[in-house]
């Protein structure tokens, strides 16, 4: 978390706003009473441990960029959520996607991808050039050869269905295990944004180059999705 230098208080023993700062997204004082869904599911962690074991699969899942997220204690995640509304409650409007500013005792703090990375140990490096972050694809009608080599014949497939695949096949071939771990952790874990978990269709294909979907930048993608696309919009 980078500190600024203090400025003026956002709010004076007047109450009147500090033109220094940019305008708060909630007033002072004021909080959401909506309510926050998260749709996120951190104990799917757990559960790829689990069923993985200490099996060869889970060493290599564990020694790529995702693996830093089994360090995590996903008893303790009630907890983070709870100093991540702290923050977005007393955030300032701000244009940049991956900076989030904010207010403390009237003094402006900035969280940004920078520290993201040092906190998640996720990469946050530049988007790949053929890759377009802004581009929304219509989940296909009809699965394609590669889906159904990697998740099966039926397009509804959810990931809560991957996880009972991978439970009760302790057969199957490891790179097709490590494989639906992947997709599990990304659509499961960093970017849910729904009830229902379904692989996300860009995300899937890049599995057909494990190299490159371990060089992602996972980290610049799950940053703005987690602040902004399920928290902010849901207020």
């Amino acid at each position: 978390m980078t500190t600024v230098e203090p400025v003026d208080p956002k709010v004076d023993g007047n109450h009147t706003p500090d033109a220094k700062l940019p305008p708060r997204l909630f007033a002072t004082d004021r909080f959401p009473r909506a309510r926050v869904n998260i749709y996120s599911k951190p104990d799917l962690l757990t559960t790829i441990h689990e069923i993985l074991g200490d099996s060869p699969e889970f060493d290599f899942i564990r020694s790529t960029c995702l693996g830093v997220l089994f360090d995590f204690p996903a008893s303790l995640c009630q907890n983070s959520e709870k100093l991540v509304h702290a923050m977005l409650t007393r955030q300032l409007f701000s244009k940049n996607k991956y900076n989030m500013w904010m207010v403390y005792g009237g003094h402006p703090l900035r969280f940004n991808l920078s520290d993201f990375g040092r906190v998640y140990g996720l990469p946050c490096r530049d988007y790949p050039e053929n890759y377009d972050p802004n581009l929304m694809e219509k989940h296909p009608r009809e699965p394609d050869a590669l889906w159904r080599e990697i998740i099966g014949d039926s397009i509804h497939t959810t990931i809560g269905d991957l996880v009972d695949e991978l439970r009760a096949n302790p057969e199957m071939p490891p790179k097709r295990r490590i494989q639906l771990v992947l997709i599990t952790i990304v659509d499961g874990v960093l970017i849910a944004s729904a009830a229902i978990h379904r692989p996300t269709p860009k995300y899937f294909r890049m599995l057909d180059d494990m190299e490159s979907f371990l060089r992602f930048p996972w980290g610049r993608v799950f940053l703005p999705h987690y602040y902004h696309a399920e928290a902010i919009e849901q207020w």
